[in-house]
């Protein structure tokens, strides 16, 4: 055990094993050099707007093994029309997903749609609405 004194007059104690914990603490690779992470990204995506990369994927996975259930699922019950049902259901309103996140990005991406970046105040607009005592 280590024992040191600081210039308050206190002695603090320490084992190696904290001062090794500390050690690698002090060089552990910092988040912003490494590329976001899939949970990352989904996390984020929550305080952006529009979809990410990885919003469209968790969306296709979560599709896809629903798909693959129901097929398993209406496999096992003789081809249940309810089964079907819910399986047509299923691959409809993914297709209209995916197409909704098509056009959105569409949307987007269109530079018409951009706001104006031009903050200058024309000059016939720079002088101050008249009031009702102006009149």
């Amino acid at each position: 055990m280590v024992t040191t004194n600081s210039p308050s007059g206190s002695s603090t104690s320490s084992s190696p094993v904290q001062k090794n914990v500390a050690l690698e603490n002090d060089f552990a690779v910092s988040p912003a050099t490494e590329a976001p992470g899939f949970a990352d990204l989904l996390v984020k995506s929550i305080f952006e707007p529009g979809a990410n990369a990885a919003v469209v994927m968790a969306m296709n996975v979560c599709f896809f093994l629903l798909v693959i259930t129901l097929v398993g699922l209406a496999a096992i019950t003789n081809w249940d029309w309810h089964v079907l049902a819910l399986l047509t259901t299923s691959v409809i309103l993914w297709a209209a997903m995916v197409w909704f996140i098509m056009m959105a990005t569409a949307v987007q991406t269109n530079p018409e749609n951009m706001p104006n970046t031009d903050m200058t105040i024309p000059a016939d607009d720079a002088s101050p609405p008249e009031t009702r005592k102006d009149q």
